[in-house]
């Protein structure tokens, strides 16, 4: 988390740099940093396996590193991205159903940021969020340990009318758990209870795991 917000300036300036020297220079401590997560997984992967099974695991990770975050992800954010704007040259404008699975999908991959910003445009152009919208939206920030966005979200759909169910209180109690909120995953815990929307497994385990990590 600290390696992805420090590579931030650089990737800002190497976007939006006009001297490709200048952008060059700014792009390689942001692709340095951004490979800070390869160690600590591999680490503990290793850590976490039997002997005999470490050459797996971690066959297993790279694999799944290639196969999802390298192959999958990129064509499938292309993919998204053309079916969208060729909705929109065709006059035909994107729906709640449309955007919704491009949100969804961005938060499959991780990509907090671009379901973050899918949301805004949605609303931006007069198509209304509805529980799916807002529930992948703050799985999305979860994932990217965006706990603060995560919860303003969630008050966000609450101000609009859109009443949050069970996946969304269990996806920002999770966003917490990763946040190490443990009083904040408490108290949303609660105050589901007192709206009368029934916790379940996966809402008691991001409130366990957010205790273990107090």
């Amino acid at each position: 988390a600290a390696s992805g917000l420090s590579l931030l300036p650089f990737l800002f300036g190497f976007c939006f740099s006009s001297d490709p020297t200048l952008a060059l220079w700014l792009f390689l401590p942001a692709n340095f940093l951004n490979q800070f997560y390869a160690a600590p997984s591999y680490a503990v992967t290793q850590g976490l396996a039997q002997l005999r099974m470490r050459a797996v695991a971690s066959a297993i990770i790279l694999f799944v590193i290639n196969l999802v975050g390298l192959g999958l992800g990129p064509q499938l954010v292309g993919v998204l991205n053309d079916l969208l704007e060729a909705m929109e040259r065709g006059g035909v404008a994107p729906t709640t159903v449309a955007y919704n699975a491009a949100i969804s999908a961005f938060q499959r991959v991780g990509d907090w940021e671009r379901a973050l910003a899918l949301l805004r445009e949605m609303i931006a152009r007069g198509v209304a969020p509805d529980v799916v919208s807002y529930s992948a939206a703050i799985a999305a920030c979860g994932q990217g340990q965006e706990w603060k966005r995560a919860l303003a979200l969630l008050r966000e759909m609450e101000a609009r009318g859109v009443g949050p169910d069970v996946v969304c209180y269990s996806a920002a109690i999770s966003a917490c758990e990763k946040g190490h909120q443990w009083r904040r995953a408490l108290d949303l815990l609660s105050e589901m209870r007192l709206l009368g929307i029934e916790p379940n497994v996966v809402s008691y385990s991001a409130a366990i795991s957010a205790c273990e990590k107090r």
